[in-house]
């Protein structure tokens, strides 16, 4: 019995701890927006293709400004399998892991103006590793 009681004691203690973790917001640090202060962004403003490189644990550039309707080809130049999460759910269609293997490229184009943040959930999180921004101004 006493066996018992202390298993169920640590599950308790165990339970609340994990529970404890969150965010009071109810967004998991994944999908918390990263810090853009002082960043530095590549200005492709002028650019109606441009081109962000998945290399082996970081995005190049990581930080860059486009003009509303430009295309962005993600293109995976690293020896690892990489995938594209947007921080902000739906803000765009996310790259899965199957389809960004090393040498793949894939398209997103950026209709509205805004802060499109993403990270690889392999290398990263949204505020470490392997993160970026697409800043899309009118």
């Amino acid at each position: 019995m006493r066996a018992r009681t202390f298993t169920a004691a640590v599950l308790l203690v165990g339970v609340t701890l994990m529970a404890g973790c969150g965010k009071s917001s109810g967004t998991s640090p994944a999908s918390a927006a990263p810090d853009l202060a002082g960043k530095t962004f590549l200005d492709e403003t002028k650019a109606a293709l441009v081109q962000v490189n998945a290399d082996d644990n970081n995005f190049d550039p990581q930080y860059v400004t486009v003009k509303v309707g430009t295309t962005v080809t993600f293109k995976n130049r690293g020896r690892n399998s990489h995938n594209v999460v947007p921080v902000t759910s739906g803000s765009f269609k996310a790259i899965e892991t199957d389809a960004f293997k090393p040498g793949t490229s894939v398209e997103r184009s950026f209709t509205k103006a805004g802060l499109y943040s993403f990270y690889c959930s392999l290398h990263g999180t949204a505020t470490k590793g392997m993160n970026g921004t697409i800043k899309v101004v009118g």
